[in-house]
């Protein structure tokens, strides 16, 4: 039966294939959480029939890949490296593998040093972003394979070190987080944003993002969990919801709050034994719990595809850790039409904290008020560009205190590009006149476009004359030569000619 894939995972595999022709020995695929990472590379390695080895670095993503393996290669054995499993070169049916799973942590030295270099084909590195790290590097250099895949959905890390030289400059292919939505790959989004009041200016900036145990102190707060459950309540109370929080603590007495508040919640954290963290994570599933606490445990490799809201409880300036943690809610389901994002949105004049509408491009906007976010991003976008607009064909400001003799400024309507010059910058004189006739620019002007404006500013004073001012009166009655009907350009050429002696007064 011929496997079922969408356009874009088609379109990666096409990219790999002849990046792999081309003699390229390595690469890095860029997706959105939900949109098929794991099923793309399954098929790749079935595809190419190579000893391959796949990296991960959680316990879920082990469970989750060798699913998806037996989905998409029925017939592949796979091995698992992890813990007390060793199973690289012989399963524990003797059987060799065509697919080893290998957690990086149960990769140490002494382990990997048993695994000649070059003994699989094709490595694949799952959530890539990790791999700069020592433990990661050590084994991709270690295992020298013929071609190299990372693979993740925030291809950059909050720390500033880069995946260049492992995976090249920039992703081989890439599929944004909104083309996904507008594909239907993934469910549209609504927001909501909640002000805290609570003011983070004093905690310290670390590494691309905030000081965790700074930040908890700040955001772990009585009065801040309660607005928390007062939003849920009034925006989310039917859906089952997913929070991030700041550290452990941060997670356990968020959870507590809900549950004081008669609401069912629960927790999980990394320190939990793993049978229980799969318990509670199935009750969870099952609509026994309402609402999941948890930190930096469930940003990677956790798949409920029920999960309709996030709340996004964890302040931060981190767009891959926002990334990955809305990605948790995105997925398609029966019956889900779309995902709540709870942002609680504390106050900080020094850093930018990141909200969904940020990541689809909203400039201005932070809050969607339970709107569909890429609708609101694109309104937004648009009326900026409006503003730009207006902007930039009204460049002008009336600079005097009195008013206006004419019944609009001029403006850049009409105007076009014509001559090579146009494109210089406005010459001194230009700027002068134009400032000297009562107007200011906004921006800095092009020859071309002040040449035009001054042709608007000639036309408007034949059809409205600037009347003379006070100062000209007062020079030219004194010289007898004042009359009513002088504009501000006669007296001033009148005056002129007093100065120069070219004219004598009549007084």
């Amino acid at each position: 039966m011929a496997l079922s894939l969408w356009p874009h995972q088609c379109a990666a595999l096409d990219a790999i294939q002849t990046a792999i022709s081309g003699g390229r020995m390595s690469a890095l695929i860029s997706m959105p959480t939900g949109t098929g990472k794991t099923r793309m590379f399954c098929v790749l390695a079935k595809d190419l029939g190579w000893p391959t080895i796949i990296l991960v670095h959680r316990d879920e993503l082990i469970r989750q890949t060798v699913s998806t393996l037996g989905d998409v290669w029925p017939g592949a054995v796979v091995g698992v490296v992890r813990a007390e499993q060793n199973e690289w070169e012989r399963t524990t049916e003797g059987v060799t593998p065509d697919v080893v799973i290998a957690s990086v942590q149960s990769l140490h030295e002494r382990r990997l040093h048993q695994i000649p270099p070059g003994t699989f084909a094709l490595v694949i590195v799952d959530e890539c972003h990790h791999a700069p790290a020592r433990t990661w590097t050590a084994a991709i250099e270690h295992l020298a394979a013929r071609f190299t895949l990372g693979v993740s959905a925030t291809p950059s890390r909050c720390d500033g070190k880069g995946l260049a030289e492992l995976f090249g400059e920039r992703p081989l292919y890439s599929y944004g987080l909104r083309q996904a939505i507008e594909d239907n790959r993934l469910v549209r989004i609504t927001q909501f944003a909640i002000d805290t009041t609570v003011d983070l200016d004093g905690v310290s900036y670390r590494a691309g993002d905030f000081a965790t145990g700074e930040l908890s102190s700040m955001v772990n707060t009585e009065a801040r969990n309660r607005v928390i459950i007062e939003a849920y309540e009034k925006h989310a109370a039917d859906r089952r919801a997913l929070a991030f929080c700041v550290d452990r603590a941060h997670a356990r007495d968020l959870a507590e709050a809900f549950c004081k508040s008669n609401i069912d919640a629960d927790v999980v954290t990394g320190d939990m034994p793993l049978d229980k963290r799969r318990a509670t994570l199935e009750r969870f599933a099952a609509g026994d719990i309402r609402v999941l606490t948890n930190c930096m445990v469930l940003t990677e490799g956790f798949d409920d595809r029920g999960i309709d809201c996030i709340l996004m409880t964890r302040p931060t300036c981190s767009t891959p850790l926002y990334m990955q943690t809305i990605g948790r809610g995105l997925r398609l389901a029966p019956d889900k039409t779309n995902c709540l994002i709870l942002d609680f949105v504390d106050a900080s004049r020094q850093h930018k904290l990141i909200t969904v509408l940020d990541l689809l491009g909203a400039p201005k906007l932070s809050n969607a008020n339970g709107q569909d976010v890429i609708r609101v991003a694109d309104a937004d976008r648009a009326e900026a560009e409006r503003q730009l607009l207006i902007a930039s064909t009204r460049p002008l400001k009336w600079r005097l205190t009195h008013v206006c003799p004419w019944p609009d400024l001029p403006n850049l309507n009409g105007y076009t590009k014509e001559k090579p010059w146009h494109d210089a910058p406005a010459s001194p004189k230009q700027v002068k006149y134009l400032h000297s006739v009562g107007v200011e620019s906004a921006r800095a002007l092009t020859k071309g476009e002040s040449s035009y404006l001054i042709s608007r500013v000639m036309e408007y004073e034949a059809a409205f004359p600037t009347p003379a001012t006070s100062k000209q009166r007062y020079c030219l009655e004194r010289a007898g030569l004042w009359r009513a009907d002088l504009t501000k350009r006669t007296a001033s050429e009148l005056i002129g000619k007093l100065k120069s002696g070219a004219l004598v007064g009549a007084a």
